[in-house]
Order: C-alpha cells, then sequence, then structure tokens
C-alpha cells in the first residue's frame, strides 16, 4: 500500500473533492481525470469522424483499400496515426476506469 502526504497547508482543498475518506477522495479524484482524458479523446475522435462521415473502423478499412487517395499522403496518413492514437488512447483510458471502478468496489 502506498501511503500519501498532503501538506498542512493545502489539505483543506481536499474538503471540496466528494468522499468520506482520503482513499474515497483519491478514487474521485483519479476517476474525474479519467472521465476528462475520455472527454478529450471523445472530442478529438468526433472531429475525425465528422471530417470524414464515419468511423475509426470504417476509416481504417478505406484506408486499406485505397478508397480516399494515396494512404501515405503526408495529410491521410496523418489523420490515420492521429485518430488510430486517439482510439487506441481512449480504450486504455476505459480500461484504467474499468479497473479503478472494479477495485473501490471490491474495497466496499
Amino acid at each position: 500500500m502506498l501511503a500519501i502526504t498532503v501538506p498542512d497547508s493545502i489539505i483543506h482543498i481536499l474538503d471540496i473533492v466528494p468522499g468520506e475518506t482520503g482513499e474515497d477522495k483519491l478514487l474521485n479524484l483519479l476517476a474525474e481525470n479519467i472521465t476528462a482524458k475520455l472527454k478529450e479523446c471523445d472530442a478529438r475522435i468526433v472531429e475525425f469522424e465528422t471530417k470524414y462521415g464515419m468511423s475509426f473502423a470504417e476509416f481504417e478499412q478505406a484506408w486499406k483499400e485505397e478508397l480516399l487517395g494515396d494512404p501515405f499522403s503526408y495529410s491521410l496518413e496523418k489523420d490515420y496515426m492521429e485518430w488510430e492514437g486517439f482510439y487506441l488512447e481512449k480504450k486504455k483510458w476505459l480500461s484504467l476506469l474499468k479497473e479503478l471502478r472494479g477495485s473501490s468496489k471490491a474495497k466496499r
């Protein structure tokens, strides 16, 4: 188990964080942070879905079949890599949130 020391000068800030115990507050802070990261990923994914009018899976298939033009053109390849990155990052954050929620339920 990890012990965390919070300086007395800022401990009052934890009063605004939901939770009964310090552990509850930490879990809530982690969940809020992960949720914010998920929202950032979703916002960027929506930008690409709007730009191309399709999901990443559809885009990836069209990209592989060269239906969108030269898949190695700078702009198309850049969009593919960024979109894939946000898609994978979202999966990572969802997995971490699920793990966090599973561990917090196990402790109750």
